[in-house]
């Protein structure tokens, strides 16, 4: 099927439907949920000058501010037993009313709308158990039902009469973090361990969304973003899914469906979300810029291009980009998620060039409507905020693009299928170990892609150093140029400690199956693993500028112990030896 037959086909039903919501641009600087290492970001984007100044109409606050866990329940005539005055529940609901306040009140002072970002479904703990026969399902989760949408209905009237300076809320639903707010609990609105049927899922979220739209929309006049997004519960990336959903739901010109450019997560062999530009309702689209899969900005990775124009790795139908979609009507904004996503590091402290970057090109493009390219405006964002000649924009323009494919080759494996499970083996500030790249190289040594593999990682150690070259050519006068080096740098002693990991990988697996491994560039690659592990630690000490390390283990959520990573399994290599080396 042609690239564009597909949205043509899905849309031509609703092509006559008028949608007329307000145009948006709006931006969030996500606070990791449970991180309770760092807290809030150290960013100017929390601003709403700053958010202004690059025409943002709304502010997204994450989940630990959402007004909606303010709500005592006391509007139920059932008295304060929920929150009662003087306990330390009320105590906190109190302090967190203050910072809610405070955090409305600065973005009306500075233009922008207050769109607080709510997980749901999330109630007290104390409300739950009141309720409980009523409300907890038998796999002990809060279920979708008439008295749950009463509580609901009684959570927004409590909200809003105390907060009207709330101007719409953005809904997420199936990732419920409640690490933060430690008297509530929540779930998604659809359990699919208790209601299988995907007809019966699709009937719940369609009464879900338009009890939503007629609380938020309907009575309150304010605007309310609804993710498309429950990788729990069969949104993702689904066309017909999202029609079969949408199109019972009456539309409203304060009622939006926020829709990821990607069909899954932020990855980069993941195909185009053709959930984008079908139905009848408003949609804006979402892009993350620290993308946790991808070191979030702790190294430069500018994807811009990629997001507008399309990922080229992928087969020429899912190759697409917003360009595909900019002029249909039911895209009408964007949501950049400029800080934050994921869990943990790496932290850049505040150095935010490459955001900055990100920013600047995404929401120009988003201005002129793609009437401007991409590469225009980024040009316009060296020669403007750089300061550079067109010379050295050519230089920086090759060292963005880059820094793409360094993170294509080092981070993912190509010469897999694009769903490998080798995606993962990298994420936030860790990196995994041979159990998360096992399946990856069993189909490596079924296709006998050994040195293949091998050199996709080469590949990307290379090309930070082409990088590094390039930064050093950069005028010294730019403010920035210590920041960029740094950051090169950052790149290539990661990539370098992740080249010779995969090594080890290799070479271990080839062991671990009594194949024929090479036992003296397993001990090289342990030898140059634990050399750039020591520049590494010695960049982060020796630089201000520098983001924070990398771990050798992988991931865990808040309170949990982290899974053996790269380290743990290169130091089970370390006393391999091999009576016969084999030439491979």
């Amino acid at each position: 099927m042609a690239p564009m037959l597909w949205l043509l086909c899905l849309a031509w039903p609703f092509a006559t439907a008028t949608i007329d919501n307000d145009y948006v641009l709006i931006d969030m600087a996500q606070n990791d949920p449970g991180d309770t290492v760092v807290g809030w970001q150290q960013t100017k984007y929390h601003d709403p000058a700053t958010l202004l100044n690059y025409g943002y109409t709304g502010i997204v606050t994450t989940g630990e501010l959402s007004p909606l866990l303010l709500a005592n329940f006391s509007s139920l005539g059932l008295g304060d037993i929920f929150f009662p005055p003087g306990n330390v529940s009320r105590s906190w609901q109190d302090e967190m009313a203050a910072a809610v306040a405070a955090n409305i009140a600065r973005c009306k002072a500075g233009g922008v709308q207050f769109y607080p970002f709510v997980d749901m479904i999330v109630l007290p703990r104390s409300v739950v158990q009141h309720f409980q026969s009523q409300i907890v399902n038998a796999s002990g989760n809060i279920e979708y039902n008439a008295v749950t949408r009463m509580l609901i209905q009684a959570q927004f009237d409590e909200v809003l009469a105390a907060f009207p300076g709330v101007d719409g809320f953005v809904v997420r639903t199936g990732e419920t973090y409640v690490f933060d707010t430690p008297y509530h609990q929540g779930n998604s609105p659809v359990d699919t361990h208790v209601v299988p049927s995907l007809t019966d899922q699709q009937h719940i979220w369609q009464q879900f969304v338009s009890d939503l739209r007629d609380i938020v929309c309907v009575k309150y006049n304010r605007k309310l973003f609804f993710r498309a997004w429950d990788s729990f519960a069969g949104w993702s990336g689904d066309p017909n899914y999202y029609l079969n959903v949408t199109n019972p739901i009456t539309p409203h010109p304060q009622l939006y469906f926020s829709v990821k450019h990607t069909s899954g997560d932020f990855l980069r062999f993941m195909t185009f979300n053709r959930q984008l530009s079908v139905g009848m309702h408003a949609q804006i689209v979402e892009v993350e810029l620290q993308r946790e899969y991808e070191g979030k900005m702790a190294y430069p990775n500018y994807i811009t291009n990629l997001v507008v124009n399309g990922f080229h790795d992928l087969p020429s139908g899912d190759a697409q980009g917003l360009h595909s979609v900019i002029d249909t009507p039911q895209i009408r904004g964007i949501w950049t998620w400029s800080r934050g996503g994921g869990w943990w590091g790496p932290y850049i402290h505040g150095h935010e060039l490459w955001i900055d970057l990100h920013v600047y090109t995404l929401t120009q493009w988003w201005k002129y409507k793609g009437v401007r390219s991409e590469t225009a405006i980024f040009y316009d964002f060296c020669q403007l905020e750089m300061k550079w000649d067109t010379e050295t924009c050519d230089n920086f323009r090759q060292f963005a693009l880059l820094s793409a494919e360094v993170v294509k080759n080092g981070l993912y494996c190509p010469e897999g299928s694009p769903s490998s499970t080798c995606q993962l083996f990298t994420r936030d500030d860790r990196l995994g170990g041979m159990s998360r790249v096992k399946s990856h190289l069993d189909l490596v040594a079924q296709k006998n892609l050994w040195e293949l593999s091998r050199q996709y990682k080469a590949n990307a150690t290379a090309m930070c150093k082409q990088m590094m070259a390039l930064a050093a050519s950069f005028p010294s006068t730019n403010q920035d140029l210590e920041y960029i080096v740094t950051s090169a740098r950052y790149g290539y002693v990661l990539f370098s400690i992740i080249e010779a990991g995969w090594n080890v990988f290799l070479e271990g697996y080839k062991h671990d199956h009594k194949l024929p491994f090479n036992a003296t560039l397993l001990q090289e690659s342990i030898a140059v693993y634990d050399n750039f592990w020591a520049q590494y630690n010695a960049l982060g000490l020796g630089r201000q500028n520098c983001a924070s390390l990398y771990k050798p283990y992988y991931f865990n959520l808040p309170g949990q112990q982290p899974e053996p990573g790269m380290g743990a399994t290169v130091d089970s290599y370390r006393n391999v030896t091999a009576m016969t080396v084999w030439n491979l």
